[in-house]
């Protein structure tokens, strides 16, 4: 095994593995999290609709079975990567042990061989008029991986928005060092495959008595970004059911998004929020 094969293996396994703490991590934190809103419900400290919504946005939107699912399938696909990597490594360093044991035996005997007067060949030919051919075969797991940026995870925020205008900026539309947006989905640069990205919304934006329907939440999203890309001309209206943001994105790529929300003239005053989903899947296996 080479030494750069070496490397490039030690260094996923060490980010799988912490890729795996820190899934762990995140249900520990994500079961601390319920229990404590549990605790203010039954306290009688937040009423039933407040607990619903704190409880939907620590979820993703997902309800708990959901969520537990796609732990355990996350986790199953890091530890099964992790698995073969290390099988891989391991049959790699004893090939290698056993070619240096070779190699090391064979000095050994030419050693001797001089030492006692006798003629060492070249080489061993056995049977010059034999041979024979076998297939080797490997499959290769598919790996990939996908990090939010910190604005991104912060959520998508519109501030203060007046009743009768259309499409305001997401506060971080247009803010990163070239006024493009600093919203992304970032794929690592050790996957190897494409990965379809897919979006949705689990709901129209909602306050405590009134709701602003989704076809006024717009997005587009691309795999760069300036103060002309993402563009507004070509966004759409969210939905409840994923779609394609972008297919084929290889390692290394990130996925930048824009977000504008249109507010009718006669839209009540309030607070007005839902949850937006983002999905990233091996290029091929749909939403």
């Amino acid at each position: 095994m080479s030494r750069k094969f070496s490397f490039v293996s030690d260094r996923k396994i060490s980010y799988l593995e912490t890729s795996l703490e820190r899934l762990e991590a995140k249900r520990t934190e994500i079961a601390r999290k319920l229990e404590e809103l549990n605790t203010a419900f039954a306290a009688g400290v937040l009423d039933q609709e407040h607990y619903l919504l704190h409880r939907n946005a620590i979820l993703e939107g997902k309800t708990t079975e959901q969520w537990d699912a796609e732990w355990v399938e996350r986790k199953t696909q890091f530890e099964d990567t992790l698995h073969a990597l290390r099988h891989n490594k391991a049959k790699a360093d004893f090939r290698e042990s056993a070619k240096k044991a070779f190699g090391v035996a064979a000095i050994f005997m030419m050693v001797l061989a001089a030492l006692a007067g006798i003629q060492i060949p070249t080489s061993i030919t056995g049977f010059a008029g034999d041979s024979s051919q076998v297939t080797a075969e490997a499959n290769i797991t598919a790996y990939f991986a996908v990090a939010r940026s910190d604005n991104l995870l912060d959520g998508i925020e519109f501030g203060t928005a007046t009743a009768g205008t259309d499409n305001n900026n997401a506060t971080d539309n247009y803010n990163n060092d070239s006024s493009g947006s600093s919203m992304y989905l970032a794929v690592s640069n050790d996957s190897n495959v494409p990965i379809d990205f897919c979006v949705n919304a689990d709901d129209d934006l909602n306050s405590t008595d009134n709701s602003l329907g989704l076809d006024n939440m717009t997005w587009v999203s691309a795999i760069s970004t300036s103060s002309t890309t993402p563009a507004i001309g070509s966004a759409t209206g969210l939905t409840t059911s994923f779609v394609n943001a972008d297919t084929n994105v290889a390692g290394g790529d990130n996925e930048y998004f824009r977000f504008w929300l249109s507010i009718p003239l006669s839209q009540p005053a309030g607070t007005y929020n839902n949850v937006v989903n983002f999905r990233y899947v091996q290029t091929g296996t749909g939403c």
